[in-house]
């Protein structure tokens, strides 16, 4: 069973074809000027057909999916970002935007890990997600005072979820938002999502975490 520690921060190709026009051509001909014209004709169709089935370059991909073997999930990420290792003892994994003249630890930082939930106590219910949410929570503002500034239900490949919006103060004084995901893997496993980032990057981090969350899906084989 993995141990939770702080939550630490969880174009494409265009081809254009520019339509051949077909120049007035004056001049004798002995057979008129009907079969140059229709000659012409079929040279540039046949010129405009040969183009047409050369094969278009093949769209740089924009995303690109990271997993972890040994936690049985993925999700998709955009291609540009970087990975930066493993992350809970291999449960999970760190993946991060670079950014230009920047050290890394003020690169935009996405964490995806799986958790097993304990066992519960005699007599009593198996770990909620809202109580896995909660101590969460707790082990983050044990760092920071932590602002909730939004929770969300949803779910996630017909798994139930959380989405999460935070925001507090790093130990430079700086100020961070944290999208925080949870997923209830039914499966005694829930899945944790977090992307840090500085608040001039909210709305594109936003977008992109929308994406990040919802295309979690778990690569565990189905139990016989």
């Amino acid at each position: 069973m993995m141990r939770l520690g702080c939550i630490s921060g969880f174009e494409r190709a265009r081809l254009s074809a520019v339509p051949s026009r077909l120049a007035k051509h004056r001049g004798f001909s002995p057979w008129g000027r009907t079969p140059f014209l229709f000659s012409a004709v079929l040279l540039l169709c046949g010129a405009a057909l040969a183009q047409s089935a050369q094969p278009k370059p093949s769209q740089p991909a924009t995303t690109r999916a990271e997993c972890s073997k040994q936690a049985e999930f993925c999700v998709t990420v955009p291609a540009a970002w970087k990975r930066l290792g493993d992350a809970f003892e291999g449960d999970g994994f760190v993946v991060a935007e670079p950014k230009a003249n920047a050290p890394e630890a003020q690169w935009n930082l996405l964490t995806a890990a799986a958790r097993d939930i304990p066992e519960p106590q005699p007599g009593k219910e198996p770990m909620s997600l809202d109580e896995f949410i909660s101590d969460s929570l707790m082990m983050l503002a044990q760092q920071a005072q932590v602002n909730t500034m939004e929770r969300r239900r949803l779910e996630i490949g017909g798994h139930p979820a959380q989405v999460l919006r935070v925001a507090y103060d790093n130990a430079d004084g700086k100020s961070v938002l944290e999208l925080l995901g949870f997923i209830d893997g039914d499966d005694g496993v829930f899945y944790m999502l977090s992307l840090r980032f500085e608040p001039a990057d909210e709305e594109r981090m936003t977008a992109a975490f929308d994406h990040i969350v919802r295309s979690w899906h778990s690569t565990a084989k189905p139990a016989h």
